[in-house]
């Protein structure tokens, strides 16, 4: 038993590693690789479907999981790209062959190391605290535009993506990992206005939403409360406008409040609609669609923002569907059935995922998809 208890452990740490190499692809591509690499064969061979004690899961729900597991296979399967370079890309990246193998998850029982999860987790905090501190400096003398985005970002996403999940389950944390999550979601904040971006922005404040939300619900009067809140959170939306012609929110009314994504959008949907079985199935793992004078380099692009339509780009509306339901089945479980205020916090972080899918992608293999698949497993053992 304490074999098997030592390996989900290691499995667990093998993905965490992942995330942290991955968060430094703009240091050395070779080096990231080797870790990337090295990190996942740590949780490949700690993997064991029949770890310890198994979530027992409706038929149904175990049918979902598997046929979307099939659907994922397909995906990878349907490679057009075939070089040694381009398999280890895909073996490595997070919107590779990681993405479409993670219902895999289901069958490992994170709930068991809610907490282990949670240390890690505000350690890695640390990490892009210090990374923050000491590279931002440098970053903005040696390399300017968008390497500077590139790098915060990726910093952001692999790092710091567990924010929302920590800012939701806030009163599980220690005071000293409070501080910490307190700290790293100040200085987000403060990059995210200065670098205009606005996926950063409304993850945050929407994680600060549903923890305002889950706070009130426990007080007496709350609907009351939540009543006033909501009326206030309208005001400020209505004088949003107002607030970012400050100067300090330039940056953010210049970049932030563009649309980005609409020509983008109409390009993949052109390309799409060529073919009626695309729409349907998707193009596979190295689905690509033309879009000119999007990218300086070339006007194929493999990717798409936009979380629903990356999905559609590479599995089709059916994996759209099977992924929507995945998450969707647990959230109304934890909606309508959930007794225990970890329920309701897991609930709420998998509607902030799903929330996410317009404006950004919550679906690569990043600690924000990492801990939707935590919070299933919590709703299905701690409803």
């Amino acid at each position: 038993m304490r074999n098997v208890i030592n390996r989900n452990k290691l499995f667990i740490l093998g993905i965490f590693l992942y995330f942290i190499g991955s968060s430094f692809l703009w240091v050395n591509i070779a080096a990231t690789r080797i870790i990337q690499l090295a990190a996942i064969a740590l949780f490949v061979i700690s993997y064991r479907i029949k770890s310890g004690e198994n979530i027992k899961y409706p038929v149904s729900y175990k049918i979902l999981i598997l046929f979307t597991l099939f659907c994922g296979v397909f995906i990878i399967i349907r490679s057009n790209r075939n070089d040694i370079l381009s398999i280890v890309t895909k073996i490595c990246s997070a919107d590779g062959v990681l993405e479409y193998l993670a219902p895999l998850l289901m069958f490992f029982p994170l709930y068991k190391y809610f907490n282990n999860i949670l240390i890690i987790t505000t350690n890695v905090l640390y990490v892009y605290v210090l990374s923050i501190l000491i590279t931002l400096p440098m970053i903005m003398i040696i390399i300017r535009g968008y390497n500077v985005i590139y790098t915060v970002s990726l910093l952001y996403l692999f790092l710091a993506g567990s924010l929302p999940f920590l800012i939701i389950f806030f009163n599980y944390l220690s005071r000293k990992q409070q501080k910490i999550v307190l700290i790293a979601t100040f200085m987000t904040g403060l990059v995210a206005v200065w670098l205009g971006r606005r996926g950063m922005l409304l993850e945050i404040l929407l994680a600060y939403l549903f923890f305002l939300f889950i706070w009130l619900s426990k007080q007496r009067n709350a609907p009351i409360k939540l009543i006033i809140v909501s009326i206030t959170g309208m005001i400020i939306y209505l004088y949003l406008p107002t607030l970012f012609n400050l100067s300090p929110f330039q940056k953010i009314t210049e970049k932030g409040f563009n649309d980005t994504r609409t020509g983008v959008e109409v390009y993949l949907w052109d390309d799409l609609n060529q073919d009626f079985n695309t729409i349907l199935y998707g193009k596979g793992i190295d689905g690509k669609y033309f879009a000119p004078h999007i990218d300086a380099t070339n006007d194929d692009r493999y990717s798409i923002e936009t979380g629903y339509l990356h999905l559609i780009l590479k599995g089709g509306v059916v994996y759209l569907v099977l992924m929507a339901l995945i998450f969707l089945l647990p959230m109304i479980k934890g909606l309508f059935r959930g007794r225990s205020t970890i329920s309701k916090c897991a609930t709420l972080y998998l509607l902030h995922g799903i929330c996410m899918m317009y404006p950004g992608n919550p679906f690569r293999f990043m600690p924000s998809f990492f801990f939707m698949w935590l919070c299933v497993s919590l709703i299905y053992r701690k409803i």
